[in-house]
């Protein structure tokens, strides 16, 4: 299952698409691809922190990495 993870990238919103499995956690691995000290913007859900490790994603699922 895929869903559609937006994310902010020097200002201008970009579009991630990342897998999520059955129970609803996203893969990790993509995300910290392309997510560093970024703010992440998920559907009316926005998340951000300097710490990656508090960052929370719902879109539409929901994963504490």
């Amino acid at each position: 299952m895929t869903t559609d993870l937006f994310y902010t990238l020097n200002g201008t919103i970009e579009t991630l698409n990342v897998v999520a499995d059955g129970i609803g956690q996203i893969n990790v691995d993509q995300l910290f691809a392309v997510l560093y000290q970024n703010v992440i913007l998920t559907d009316n859900i926005s998340a951000c922190s300097q710490n990656f490790t508090d960052i929370i994603i719902i879109s539409p699922f929901y994963s504490r990495l």
